[in-house]
């Protein structure tokens, strides 16, 4: 992958040091979606950085308690968020497709 982003990032004239903020970012949020996804408690860290474009990191921490997701330290400049995401039954899933909708909340601990 590496050549391919670095062919993208030549063609378009993209900033190669937002790369690895991108990533962090992407990972942190991947690991909490993963997570809620499974419907029981979780919990995980993800180091990630702290503002555009500056090298200072921060390790922020997740837990999920049921549709709450409680984040620590807050990252966020909102003070919660709310909303719903659809999902299946997994009985029956993949061939039998009965949709649910499913009420979050984004949190500071």
């Amino acid at each position: 992958m590496r050549n391919a982003i670095q062919e993208q990032i030549e063609q378009h004239g993209l900033n190669a040091g937002l790369f690895p903020q991108i990533d962090r970012m992407t990972k942190f949020c991947d690991f909490v979606a993963f997570d809620f996804c499974f419907e029981k408690p979780a919990a995980g860290q993800v180091e990630v950085f702290t503002r555009y474009a500056n090298a200072e990191t921060k390790v922020v921490r997740y837990r999920i308690e049921g549709s709450e997701i409680i984040l620590d330290p807050w990252p966020l400049q909102i003070a919660s968020y709310s909303g719903y995401l659809v999902g299946y039954q997994l009985a029956g899933y993949p061939e039998r497709l009965d949709g649910l909708v499913i009420p979050f909340r984004i949190r500071p601990a």
